[in-house]
């Protein structure tokens, strides 16, 4: 006679967490640092977390491109910290609305803005190290420079900084590669140069120019 299966907790909890994630209801996160993004898609805003320890949702095990032995996971779950610590880390008690440190280091003149689009840019390079196609790459620098073009605006621009969430946008960008890689030019050693290049002297114009302006203003109320 067949003895019934055994009930397990932790085998339960984890297939109903991987369920949840599919159907888009949890942000999963693993005590070694996975993170998969759940919830609303469009405003990346989790309506709850649960822990499933270091293995991966169902979706990651069967992407073409990266398993739980490849060099690549751990550069996958570093920039899923970065970018949960940029524009996801903290929510606002009683809403499903998060914000990281990114729009808080834009409240600094000047140098919050450039240190942010530093660390957008580390994103962005892991990402063409990894094999993501020009076209994405493109893509990212331009939602860094949206999210720090209108971030020099005082008050305005901090708050679209936190709704924007481009270090969230890129890591899709990124995720969406590694779920479906396409045939598309990968970028070599000197677009990348370029691009990131452009995109720090695109910051620092940005910055510059917004610095310019609100000195003039100032002194203008001044006078």
């Amino acid at each position: 006679m067949r003895s019934p299966p055994r009930f397990s907790t932790a085998a339960f909890l984890s297939k109903t967490a991987v369920f949840l994630y599919k159907i888009g209801t949890v942000t999963i996160i693993g005590p070694s640092g996975d993170f998969f993004l759940g919830g609303d898609r469009a405003t990346q805003s989790p309506l709850s977390s649960v822990i499933i320890g270091n293995q991966l949702p169902t979706p990651y095990l069967s992407s073409p491109m990266i398993t739980p032995t490849d060099p690549k996971l751990k550069t996958l779950k570093r920039l899923r910290r970065l970018s949960h610590l940029l524009d996801s880390a903290i929510r606002i008690p009683g809403t499903r609305f998060r914000f990281g440190l990114d729009p808080l280091l834009g409240l600094l003149p000047a140098g919050g803005d450039i240190a942010g689009a530093l660390l957008s840019a580390y994103i962005v390079f892991s990402a063409a190290r990894i094999g993501v196609p020009r076209e994405s790459l493109v893509q990212m620098v331009s939602n860094i420079l949206l999210e720090t073009l209108i971030g020099t605006v005082p008050v305005v621009g901090d708050l679209f900084d936190a709704a924007w969430k481009a270090n969230v946008r890129n890591m899709e960008l990124l995720e969406t590669h590694l779920d479906a890689p396409t045939s598309d030019k990968k970028a070599d050693t000197l677009f990348i140069v370029l691009l990131l290049g452009g995109l720090m002297l695109a910051v620092l114009a940005i910055v510059g120019v917004g610095i310019w302006i609100l000195s003039s203003i100032i002194s203008a109320i001044l006078q």
